[in-house]
Order: structure tokens, then C-alpha cells, then sequence
């Protein structure tokens, strides 16, 4: 049902997103040649294939840049909200993307103004394009052309959630048109007027209202009312969709697959753990961690020196913690508080002015610079630049026990920064508040979701007070 709606949005989109970033492209070079120089002579004298093969390289990167952001997933097409902010950083990254190519490839005879140029007028374009797109679809709507009738079975809760994403969606066309009382039902939560009759009157309505689909929410399904909806929808050649009546336990990001013919529900979907998505976010993570090991190495060594001249013990502190999946696996951090006995630091909680940390290691912790030989772990596998921190498994054991949900956290993998670290919720906070935090981060995990938090981690905790 969305999934043809969906899939037909996507294709217009990528087809205007495409457009617009090859006219925004045309216009950064006539502004770079013809208005900035107020020269023909000059843009008949440049290589006009050289520039025709970077814009297509801008284009289809932008595509694919797009698409990892999910500006082409169900829900965020016709978002308007953060769409802007989305664009915008597309084509930061797009620009960083074609340009590696291009070097790769030995192609950078140009000027480098165009793409300057080019990255302001990419998001004018875009967005305008975007916006003239919506607005001709909302138009067609309006006219009455593509709407599609849905007639409810059912009035109580799930009825009433799905009328509400139904109008949060209102560009896919759909209008629920009436309910259905179904017998046996709790309390009634539509709108009364739109309820039109009840289980016995649905032969009727079916033929009167003729909706294109037909919705079974019923909180508390009856195989044989179902069977009956089922083969009266069929007699009419009427499409029928189902909501499981355990729908409440289905969060937002569940997934529906087939596996030969038999349907199979994923209560919980993780994004990052699909195969493109887990190969950027890898891929990422190598690139990054690579490049800041080496430009930190500097810092590494003064570090070092400070923790070796100050106090008594090694460098380096090797942990043992909770990742992927349960997994255990050693994370590496610079040592921040004088030498315990074997298996004290494992048990003990760090807390406010805590006299095991030494006079570096405070400053380290505050500044999160103790956390900064993690990196190492990016580059081998066992972390990643942004996830649920890890904690140790004898608290793992004692948190599970205590918060639900605790032991979702591990279904991504361990990070050196996470959505909870970047609002304010490290040190001696909230567990509970963590757990949520990172939970939400697993279910909505976006490369512009990881960006964000990487952007906010250094200010963070400069500035941040639970640091200690």
C-alpha cells in the first residue's frame, strides 16, 4: 500500500534531485566563466567534457548520498522540517565524495570556484526543486486525482493510530473514509460520525463506499471475522491489509519480511544493521579513525608522557567490556586514576571528585582525551566512532535486572560518542534516561544522525559538568 506510493515519490525524486543538481551545476559554471568573467572567450576556451563528467559524478553521488541519509524513505519525502538541514549536508558530503573520486581518477582540470558555486546553488535548487515537486502533487490531490479511499474495520486504538499516520502522510493520497464497529470491541476512540455501521453492514458499505483498500485494526482479532472480511473484500476486488492485533509490540522501526511465502515479523529493525548501511558505517568508521590516529599521534605522546611523569603504572588501562551482541572484548583508554588491586575497577562505580583519579587523569576525563585511544578499537572492528558506550559485565548483569530494555543497547556496536554522551547524560546520570537515549539511537540510526552526534561531541565535553 505506502510501498507503491513510496516507491513511485522515490522515483520522481530522485528524478528532480537529479535535475536540479545538474542545472545548479550549468549555472556554477556559467557563473564561474560567463558572469564572473564577463568573458566568452574564456568558457569557449575551457573543456566542456571535463566539466560534463564531474557534474555527472556530482549527480549520482548526490543520489546515493541522498539515499543513505533517507531522504527517500517512507515518511521523509514531503517532510518538510529538517529536510533543508538534510540537504545541506548532502551536499557537503556529495562535494567531499566526487571530489575523492575525481583525484582518484586524475580528473581535476577545473576551477575550483565552480564547485564552491556549486555546493550554494546545489541547495537552493534542490530545495526549490523539492518544493515545486510537493506542490504539484498536493495540487493533483486536491483535484481529486490519485486519492485513495480506505474504509477502518475496527474503532478502538490501533483504528484510531493508524487514521492519525494516515494524516501525518497526507501526500501519498490516502482518506479514511469511515470505521466499522466490529463485535466485541472495548471502547471507541474515532470520531463518532465516521463510523458508518457495523460488521453486518459491510457487504453494503463495501459496494456504497467502493474504497480501494480495506484496513482490519482490530485490537483483538477473531480468526473467523477476519476469514469473513477476507473472502467479502475478495468478492468486491478489493485490496485488504491486516494490523496484527500485537501491533503494540512492534516498534516503530519493525520490518516485515517474506521467507518463501511465509510472513515473518521483526519486531525490532535496526538500520545500521542492514548490509549497505553496515558497510557506510564501517566503511566510515575506518576512514575516520584512521585519519584521527594519525593526526593525534602528536598528542598521544604528551599524553602519555604526562600520565608516566605524574604518577606511578602503565599508560594505558586494557578493560573488559560488554559490546555487539553480548560479546565481550577489551576497550583501550589512557589510565586516569592511581594502580587498583586486579578486578577493583571492574566492580566499583567512578563517582563526583572520586580520590582514585589523579590530577592528569582529571583533566583527561573532562575532556574526554582519556577515551581517545578507542580509536584503535574503531580501526580493528570492536567499536565503532558512534554507539551505545560500553559498560563493564559485572554492571551489565547488575542494569538488566534493573532497567528494561537495558540489553537492547547491545544491538549495535559499542561507541566512543553516542546520542546519550550529547545530552549531558555521562558520569553519575540517569541509567534509565541512557537506556532510552540509545535505544532511540539504535532504532533511528542515520549517517546525518552520526554526523550530528560527532559534531556535538566536542563541545560536549568541553563544557560538560558530569564529566569527572
Amino acid at each position: 500500500m505506502f510501498r507503491e506510493r513510496n516507491e513511485t515519490y522515490m522515483l520522481l525524486f530522485v528524478v528532480v534531485d537529479t535535475l536540479s543538481t545538474i542545472l545548479a551545476f550549468c549555472a556554477a559554471v556559467a557563473v564561474r566563466f560567463i558572469i564572473q568573467e564577463a568573458n566568452l572567450f574564456e568558457f569557449y576556451a575551457i573543456d566542456l567534457r571535463e566539466y560534463m563528467y564531474i557534474g555527472l559524478v556530482l549527480a549520482s553521488s548526490q543520489v546515493m548520498v541522498f539515499y543513505f541519509m533517507d531522504l527517500y524513505r517512507p515518511g521523509k519525502i514531503g517532510l518538510v522540517t529538517d529536510e533543508f538541514n538534510r540537504v545541506v549536508l548532502g551536499t557537503i558530503v556529495t562535494i567531499f565524495m566526487a571530489l575523492g573520486v575525481i583525484f582518484f581518477l586524475k580528473t581535476h582540470r577545473y576551477s575550483r570556484l565552480v564547485v564552491l558555486y556549486f555546493g550554494i546553488l546545489n541547495v537552493a535548487f534542490v530545495s526549490l526543486g523539492r518544493a515545486i515537486a510537493r506542490f504539484f502533487i498536493k495540487k493533483m490531490l486536491l483535484k481529486g486525482r490519485r486519492i485513495r479511499l480506505i474504509l477502518v474495520l475496527g474503532t478502538g486504538r490501533t483504528a484510531k493510530q493508524f487514521e492519525e499516520v494516515i494524516q501525518r502522510n497526507r501526500l501519498y493520497g490516502y482518506l479514511v473514509k469511515a470505521f466499522v464497529r466490529l463485535p466485541e470491541e472495548g471502547e471507541v476512540k474515532v470520531e463518532s460520525d465516521k463510523i458508518l455501521g457495523s460488521f453486518e453492514d459491510l457487504p453494503r458499505l463495501l459496494t456504497e463506499i467502493r474504497p480501494h483498500h480495506v484496513i482490519f485494526a482490530c485490537d483483538s482479532t477473531s480468526s473467523d471475522m477476519l476469514q469473513g472480511a477476507i473472502q467479502m473484500c475478495n468478492h468486491e476486488g478489493i485490496h485488504m491489509h491486516v494490523i496484527p492485533s500485537f501491533s503494540e509490540l512492534i516498534t516503530s522501526k519493525g520490518r516485515l519480511e517474506s521467507l518463501e511465502g511465509i510472513p515473518l515479523i521483526t519486531l525490532r529493525d535496526i538500520p545500521a544493521r542492514r548490509g549497505f548501511n553496515r558497510f557506510f558505517k564501517r566503511l566510515f568508521d575506518i576512514i575516520f579513525s584512521l585519519l584521527f590516529i594519525i593526526l593525534f599521534s602528536p598528542f598521544y605522546i604528551l599524553i602519555a608522557l604526562a600520565i608516566k611523569l605524574t604518577s606511578k603504572g602503565p599508560v594505558f588501562l586494557s578493560q573488559e567490556r560488554v559490546g555487539l551482541d553480548n560479546k565481550l572484548f577489551k576497550v583501550l583508554k589512557f589510565r586516569t586514576m592511581s594502580v587498583q588491586q586486579p578486578g577493583d575497577s571492574d566492580i566499583i562505580w567512578t563517582t563526583k571528585n572520586d580520590p582514585r583519579v589523579t590530577p592528569v587523569g582529571r583533566i583527561l576525563r573532562k575532556l574526554s582525551l582519556d577515551e581517545t585511544p578507542q580509536f584503535f578499537n574503531v580501526f580493528t572492528g570492536t567499536m565503532s566512532v558512534v554507539g551505545p558506550r560500553p559498560e563493564r559485565p559485572y554492571w551489565v548483569e547488575q542494569f538488566k535486572e534493573r532497567y528494561t530494555g537495558y540489553m537492547q543497547r547491545h544491538g549495535m556496536k559499542a561507541g566512543i560518542t553516542g546520542w546519550a554522551q550529547v545530552n549531558g547524560l555521562r558520569g553519575d546520570t540517569s541509567i534509565e534516561e541512557r537506556v532510552a537515549a540509545d535505544i532511540y539511537y539504535i532504532e533511528n540510526w542515520s549517517i546525518l544522525l552520526d554526523l550530528k552526534i560527532i559534531l556535538l561531541t566536542p563541545f560536549k565535553s568541553v563544557i560538560d559538568r558530569n564529566a569527572y
